[in-house]
């Protein structure tokens, strides 16, 4: 994955494992200004991507199989919601795993 903030978008990326090559497979337009920092869920199902200048967070789901909404990895549409956080510049994300129970 990779964010663009000059055209507000975000890339999903597949990597050939014999040659490390990067290949793009998505191009999604993001619908907030200045894309900056993304992050997985605990369980990698979830892409939460920040917006800088729109004040807000984008959460998308990812797929997971071949077949599905989109080739594994890719960021499934409509996003699953956008998190408003007026007077707030969210430049960075970070997840904090769920207790794990004994």
């Amino acid at each position: 994955y990779a964010t663009c903030r000059t055209d507000n978008s975000i890339a999903v990326f597949k990597i050939t494992p014999a040659t490390g090559k990067l290949t793009c497979v998505q191009r999604l337009m993001t619908g907030g200004h200045c894309s900056r920092h993304f992050v997985l869920d605990e369980s990698r199902a979830v892409l939460h991507l920040s917006h800088q200048d729109s004040q807000d967070v984008t959460s998308y789901r990812i797929s997971r199989q071949a077949g599905g909404e989109g080739p594994p990895g890719t960021l499934v549409e409509p996003a699953l919601g956008v998190l408003k956080l007026t007077g707030m510049c969210p430049v960075g994300l970070v997840t904090i795993p769920a207790p794990r129970s004994s």
